[in-house]
């Protein structure tokens, strides 16, 4: 092995684009040339093309279901939860905003 040079510590944000293929020759000279003395970026290297290949075993049906999951907008963490009353009526029976609630009002404000 070669003595690391002067410069940029790791590769590990070129990583990703370098198992994929997707940099330059001249990106991707530059990885490999950090990959030949660098065991923390080869591991990692490692871990992501595992990643890569367990990838390539899901559906396309798959890849939507997760792409719909953590979507800007669609995903549960931004989903806001409903109460078992709303989950089981229909939304058009459900008020589109809910109703300002009085100080010390006790009735449900649907009724």
């Amino acid at each position: 092995m070669t003595q690391p040079p002067a410069g940029p510590e790791h590769v590990q944000l070129q990583l990703g684009l370098y198992v994929l293929g997707a940099l330059c020759s001249v990106e991707a000279g530059v990885v490999d040339q950090h990959l030949t003395w660098c065991a923390e970026c080869r591991a990692e290297r490692a871990e992501l093309s595992q990643v890569l290949t367990l990838l390539s075993f899901l559906s396309t049906e798959d890849v939507r279901s997760i792409g719909n999951e953590f979507a800007p907008g669609t995903g549960a963490a931004e989903r806001p939860s409903a109460t078992p009353a709303e989950a089981s009526s229909p939304a058009s029976e459900r008020p589109a905003t809910p109703p300002a609630a009085s100080p010390g009002a006790a009735s449900d404000p649907r009724s």
